[in-house]
């Protein structure tokens, strides 16, 4: 949803997510200690792209299922990520050897940068902040956000955002009704 590029460039300014220097799977994988999260295998991984992003660090930013996806120290892991990720890279591929070719693991890596899994949408008002970071304080915080990343998808500027929120053609005047259609998710236990 542009979640993770929202949150890296309130702290160091438009478009400075979309240009971040990340590894590919080779570069990754060969420098486990230098970009991935800290395991018991390896205790002292400095785990840059799980940071909250920093002024003081620019490299700093939560990548999500990125730092998972063919990571060796997570094999149980591995195969519901890159059946999820392999099939939408198969949905905007045709034809079955084009197809295996768009499910190499160094080409799925891209996919999973800023991926994060999405929570259900019942008892949003009992939820809040929201968000995998918690940046929308508000259910109107959270639709400005998709407003803002929908118009960012569509100008090709957000780094791997879903294929679908550049359809999402929300309007000021629609914040009101979605809003209360979304609390009216809300199960009545209280």
């Amino acid at each position: 949803t542009g979640i993770a590029q929202t949150e890296y460039e309130r702290i160091h300014g438009p478009g400075t997510f979309f240009i971040l220097d990340i590894p590919g799977l080779h570069q990754r994988n060969k420098n486990i200690e230098a970009y991935l999260p800290a395991t018991a295998k390896h205790p002292h991984a400095q785990e840059p792209f799980r940071a909250i992003p920093s002024p003081d660090n620019p490299q700093w930013t939560d990548l999500g299922i990125w730092n998972i996806f063919w990571n060796p120290d997570f094999p149980e892991s591995q195969l519901p990520i890159w059946s999820i990720l392999c099939e939408d890279a198969l949905n905007e591929h045709f034809g079955v050897f084009r197809g295996f070719w768009a499910c190499q693991p160094d080409r799925l890596l891209p996919r999973a940068i800023g991926a994060f899994k999405t929570p259900g949408l019942r008892d949003l008002s009992h939820s809040a902040p929201y968000s995998h970071a918690g940046i929308a304080d508000t259910l109107a915080d959270v639709i400005h956000g998709y407003i803002t990343n929908s118009d960012l998808a569509r100008k090709g500027v957000l780094r791997n955002g879903d294929s679908h929120l550049k359809n999402i053609a929300l309007i000021q005047e629609d914040i009101p009704a979605l809003r209360a259609f979304l609390r009216s998710l809300n199960e009545d236990y209280e």
